[in-house]
């Protein structure tokens, strides 16, 4: 009984697997592009969501350029699995803007395989939410090899994740 005590007392001290950490990310960012895309919407003002090999931030278009949203719930963030929780402004947490809709995210691949915003001027790896409150489809991927869970809209009902054993 001690050892089963002992064992399950070690186990809740661990940290979250990575496939965890991968899991409740696309759950948040879920949540996160459904406010986005409701902000966009309400104030006419169209949010950018930029993302590199560190983290990501939501961004929207102000008198310098592209400015971070003033909101707490859409302030930058790194992602989990990076092992860098500091809080940065918004080009150190997004780093270098990868060249693709593909990229490493330390162990973990994030890839934008519908919905960029390439075609716009903007980086292949960011998706605009526009001022109207129908958008084009979006499918976000976050994959690390045994999983991969997908953070998906098809423009008109709330995004959703799915989860993907390969």
């Amino acid at each position: 009984m001690v050892v089963g005590i002992v064992t399950a007392m070690a186990a809740l001290a661990l940290p979250p697997s990575q496939n965890a950490q991968m899991q409740r990310e696309a759950q948040r960012l879920a949540a996160l592009f459904d406010a986005a895309r409701q902000r966009a919407a309400e104030t006419g003002v169209p949010l950018a969501w930029a993302c590199g090999s560190t983290g990501y931030a939501f961004l929207q278009m102000g008198p310098r350029g592209w400015e971070p949203v003033d909101s707490d719930l859409l302030r930058p963030r790194t992602w989990p699995w990076s092992g860098d929780a500091r809080a940065r402004d918004w080009q150190a947490v997004v780093g270098a803007v990868p060249p693709s809709a593909a990229f490493a995210a330390g162990a973990v691949t994030v890839e934008l395989r519908r919905g960029g915003s390439g075609g716009l001027g903007l980086p292949a790896s960011w998706l605009l939410f526009g001022s109207e409150p129908v958008a084009a489809p979006v499918d976000l991927s976050l994959a690390d090899g045994a999983e991969r869970d997908s953070v998906w809209s098809d423009g008109f009902a709330p995004f959703q994740v799915s989860r993907e054993t390969r």
